[in-house]
């Protein structure tokens, strides 16, 4: 392509150099990325005000040679006034972009000043969330243990039961064998009276006997054989009244030895009534043990949902404070491209012939699902997006997955519905391909 003068050459390959500066990823909230970007972003600041001061001493040049011209061809009076009239376009660009820049450095200002405060506000919650885990890890042990002691107990309330059951049923056994040995003792008693009076009869057929004898001698040897007879009878009887009493007296020693018994059983059921008393009560403070430990475990619980929320929350403010520190960019460069084709366009028209397809500023970053923030999930998504040639979204996939579903699908609902600058292939918007990262990073393992 021809040129006219030398500063025409400058001014446009300056411009299409400029021009064809791709778009930098964005980087995940909260990384060393946004720093570099920033210090990037002064860089090109500086280098628009070099730019417009060379320009401004090009353009004074730019005047000499017009005038000299001028005075050698006519031809080139409409270049001057052309040149001229971009000149002033040319200083007023210069002085919104002045007036731009000292905006962008304050609100820059402003949000290191807030990234700070947030840094200092995820630390201490970072903090409260480690004293948290402690004493919920605690009182997990704590409460570990009184299951067990409860459990402890309960075998040791199952046994005390099973030995009172078998007491219970001694003490049955022992109750029915006293009804027996009394019955036995009644019926011994009765025997023994039967006996006595066996005794008085034959004391009294022996009396009779004697004065019988007495009275007649004849009967003498009779009377001497039936007193023979008697005698023999007399000390069966006293055999019969002997076994009776050793019966007796053996009745009446398993009589006590059953009383003795049934006082120790008396006294280990008054035990085993103390010992249940005592788990009785050992079991409500137990339920009520568990009930404290309930209502705490209730409070971690909420104290953790707050905390997770309180997280989110400043995730969010993070990413807005990413969107305007983004925003500021775009709005920068927007500028830097609308102050090229000013001082470029004199006859070339400044067309881009050839660009891949870019985000615009202002698209919805990706939500963070809650629960892969409570599952501390974490990864970089790789999206190959189809772009259309009115830069909307007209396919979309996964080139890279995260490892995590919850990730994938978040960045997939959020690119898709994003706004792009179409691809420029021989100076016309065409359908293209490009592929979009997107980062899932958690504050506190980024601070740490």
């Amino acid at each position: 392509m021809p040129f006219r003068t030398q500063i025409e050459a400058v001014l446009i390959d300056e411009a299409q150099d400029l021009g064809d500066t791709p778009l930098p990823s964005v980087a995940a909230p909260d990384s060393p990325a946004l720093s570099n970007q920033i210090d990037l972003l002064k860089k090109e600041n500086d280098q628009l005000k070099t730019l417009t001061e060379s320009l401004q001493t090009r353009l004074v040049q730019n005047q000499n040679d017009l005038t000299q011209v001028q005075s050698e061809n006519e031809e080139f009076k409409a270049a001057v006034v052309a040149l001229e009239q971009n000149h002033s376009d040319l200083e007023s660009d210069r002085t919104q972009l002045q007036q731009q820049v000292a905006t962008m450095a304050e609100s820059y200002e402003h949000l290191v000043e807030e990234k700070t405060a947030l840094a200092q506000d995820n630390y201490r919650i970072a903090a409260n969330l480690v004293l948290t885990k402690q004493e919920k890890d605690q009182l997990v042990e704590e409460k570990t243990a009184i299951q067990d002691d409860l459990t402890t107990v309960r075998e040791h309330h199952d046994q005390l039961k099973t030995k009172y059951t078998s007491l219970l049923a001694a003490q049955a056994d022992l109750k029915n064998q006293t009804a027996s040995l009394q019955r036995n003792d009644s019926e011994l008693r009765d025997e023994v009276v039967a006996l006595n009076t066996t005794i008085v009869k034959l004391t009294t057929t022996r009396d009779s006997l004697a004065e019988k004898n007495a009275r007649t001698a004849q009967a003498a040897k009779s009377l001497a054989a039936d007193l023979a007879t008697e005698r023999q009878g007399k000390d069966r009887l006293a055999k019969e009244k002997a076994a009776v009493d050793d019966r007796f007296i053996k009745s009446q020693e398993q009589r006590d030895r059953l009383v003795a018994k049934k006082v120790e059983l008396t006294n280990a059921n008054t035990s085993l009534q103390g010992q249940i008393a005592a788990l009785r009560q050992s079991d409500n403070d137990d339920r009520r043990q568990r009930a404290v430990l309930k209502a705490a475990i209730t409070q971690l619980t909420q104290s953790r949902d707050r905390l997770i929320d309180e997280n989110i929350e400043l995730v969010t403010r993070l990413e807005i404070s990413d969107e305007e520190a983004t925003a500021l960019r775009a709005q920068s460069e927007q500028t830097i491209q609308s102050a090229q084709p000013s001082a470029a366009a004199l006859d070339t028209g400044n067309a881009l012939r050839e660009s891949d397809p870019r985000p615009v500023a202002g698209n919805p970053k990706p939500v963070y699902p809650r629960l892969a923030i409570r599952r501390g999930l974490e990864g970089e998504v790789s999206l190959a997006v189809s772009v259309s040639a009115s830069g909307k979204v007209s396919e979309i996939s996964i080139s890279k997955p995260s490892g995590s579903k919850l990730l994938d699908q978040a960045a997939l609902k959020a690119v898709r519905q994003w706004q792009f600058t179409p691809a420029i292939r021989d100076g016309t918007a065409s359908p293209a391909t490009t592929t979009i990262p997107v980062q899932f990073r958690l504050l506190n393992r980024v601070n740490s």
